[in-house]
């Protein structure tokens, strides 16, 4: 049974002792042509509530048995014609006593789990936690895919995508359209995408908003889609002053420490007060990342790899070749396009290694808002490298395959690179200002 469900019972048997005391009160002050109705109202609310517990745990559930005895108790008390106001109250007690203790005890809370990432592609920084959740009696956990924009350059809304289809064939996804969260309400809503309005390249469709979706669930929880290699000092104040940190209920970060700086900078923020303190230890839990989970519980071998690729790599080596998209930013475009057109002649055509280059997955869309004359080159490389099989050119949304089937990371510093060194494999960073010609 849902927690919700069963804390409105629970208030429901609250409103019966009331009406015993209603009903010796009543009895006290000789005013016997009310009980009739009292003892009524009594019955039709224990059938009631005999009728929501079956619903919920089934035809013939323990506590409903107790509540027969407690409307028999009433319809014997109502027909005897002796009405004895300490008796009568006690022994109505007595019954529903027994009923409200099977209650509490017998019907087990059932929470209500719903995920909603936006990309597939991030899908990881979810998974772990919907499989332990999946896997649990006490939770009925679903997956609900939230649609998002690209956004144009004046900020206003673009491109429409939803990417239900794309997650793996064992994750049960449910249309976004077909889960009403006002009726649902779930006990806990997990989301990765924090920034609400506040992206400058793309936004969840607004109904999907940190801010909106707080409403309708007595716990939100945000897990950040990436992880950081660097400096926990390094990481900037406007992930953790994002609007998905602020609005949510717990905050799950990669470690303690990282917990700690979203703490220090949040009551820095906020105000270091003893209240804001419960407050932020409360929120901020540094309990690990489900990205690394991904990452150990993947390998090789639980992949199927694509004909296609199969074929370019051969016996060769992979090395993953991983461009973050701020190489496309004005300010480090036009150094970036030449470099990428040096490491793929590099790797081209090669005996022994083979290049699977994975953008990551936003880079056009970032580049279409923030940087639209980075396109066309960048563009005519991409459709060279694809069509030429140059290598393998990888824009699905299972970044966990590329990092099980590569032999190496070559590429730019992002939250892969944490995940990669999970695996043990050399990892090799990019520096776009060091060229063969220069």
């Amino acid at each position: 049974m849902r927690r919700a469900v069963k804390q409105s019972l629970m208030e429901i048997f609250s409103t019966l002792y009331e009406a015993h005391n209603y009903i010796k009160n009543f009895i006290e002050k000789g005013k016997t042509d009310d009980l009739q109705s009292l003892f009524g109202d009594c019955q039709q609310t224990a059938i009631q509530l005999g009728s929501i517990i079956e619903e919920s745990e089934g035809e013939g559930f323990v506590t409903v048995s107790h509540l027969e005895s407690y409307c028999e108790a009433v319809y014997e008390i109502a027909t005897s014609g002796e009405f004895v106001a300490s008796k009568i109250k006690k022994t109505l007690d007595r019954k529903l006593m027994s009923a409200e203790s099977s209650a509490k005890n017998d019907i087990k809370v059932k929470l209500e789990i719903v995920f909603m990432p936006y990309k597939a592609s991030m899908w990881d920084s979810l998974e772990s936690v919907w499989k332990a959740a999946d896997k649990d009696d006490m939770c009925d956990a679903y997956v609900v895919p939230i649609p998002y924009y690209d956004k144009n350059s004046d900020g206003t809304l673009g491109k429409f995508h939803y990417e239900g289809k794309e997650y793996p064939d064992y994750v049960p996804v449910i249309h976004y359209e077909t889960y009403d969260l006002s009726k649902r309400r779930p006990d806990v809503i997990y989301i990765h995408n924090p920034y609400d309005e506040y992206n400058f390249v793309t936004s969840v469709d607004p109904r999907f908003y940190s801010s909106e979706l707080k409403k309708y669930t007595d716990c939100l929880v945000y897990i950040p889609y990436y992880v950081s290699d660097k400096n926990v000092n390094a990481v900037r104040t406007h992930y953790v002053l994002s609007a998905g940190v602020i609005n949510s209920d717990k905050t799950i970060v990669q470690s303690p420490k990282f917990a700690d700086l979203f703490k220090k900078t949040l009551l820095s923020q906020f105000g270091d007060t003893p209240e804001n303190r419960m407050i932020v230890n409360d929120k901020i839990q540094g309990l690990g990342s489900p990205k690394f989970d991904a990452v150990n519980t993947h390998k090789k071998e639980d992949y199927e790899i694509p004909s296609e690729w199969k074929e370019i790599i051969g016996d060769k080596k992979v090395v993953l070749y991983n461009t973050h998209l701020s190489m496309l930013m004005k300010e480090y475009y036009q150094k970036f396009i030449p470099k990428l057109k040096e490491v793929i002649e590099y790797f081209r055509n090669r005996d022994d290694v083979v290049l699977l280059w994975r953008p990551h997955p936003l880079t056009i869309s970032t580049a279409q808002s923030m940087n639209p004359e980075a396109l066309v080159p960048y563009m005519e490389i991409v459709n060279e490298f694809k069509d030429n099989k140059y290598g393998i050119y990888d824009d699905t949304s299972d970044m966990n395959r590329a990092v099980a089937i590569s032999d190496a990371y070559y590429g730019s510093w992002s939250s892969v690179i944490p995940i990669y060194k999970e695996t043990g494999k050399p990892v090799m960073i990019q520096n776009i200002d060091i060229r063969e010609d220069l």
